[in-house]
């Protein structure tokens, strides 16, 4: 199971149990209507940025290349990469259906919104600690 996983769980949990209250106190919110305009750009900046670093892992670099061919269980960490690409994009096309239709005035959509974008940055952070376990490997390496 995953963290990103388990934040689609909480959401839907916490909606669940607490829809009446969330959405009392969101209704009686004054939105800024210019703020909803640039309210993608988070989950877009996030998502193009796990795609890009992705990039890194699936074009390395010549040394990169050499110790990653050397590690028999490489295809763990594809797989990570692909499971974190597939949450990004879905977490970015619910964010842009969202946003498309200005679901804003509805509770419900905009939690949709918060938790898909939950789990873009738990995904985002996720690859950031990936990454960083990399370099650090890398930077061992006497490869």
């Amino acid at each position: 199971m995953s963290f990103e996983f388990l934040v689609i769980v909480s959401g839907a949990l916490v909606y669940v149990f607490s829809h009446d209250v969330l959405a009392k106190f969101y209704l009686s919110l004054s939105l800024n209507k210019d703020a909803l305009k640039w309210m993608l750009v988070a989950p877009a900046g996030l998502s193009f940025w796990i795609f890009k670093q992705g990039v890194t892992i699936f074009y390395p670099t010549e040394k990169m290349e050499a110790l990653l061919g050397a590690w028999k269980d490489v295809w763990k960490l594809e797989a990570h990469f692909y499971v974190g690409f597939a949450y990004a994009c879905l977490g970015l096309i619910v964010c842009s259906g969202i946003w498309l239709i200005d679901g804003f005035n509805s509770f419900l959509l905009a939690w949709i919104f918060l938790c898909s974008f939950a789990v873009i940055v738990v995904d985002a952070i996720s690859f950031y600690f990936a990454l960083l376990s990399i370099r650090r490997i890398l930077s061992r390496s006497s490869i």
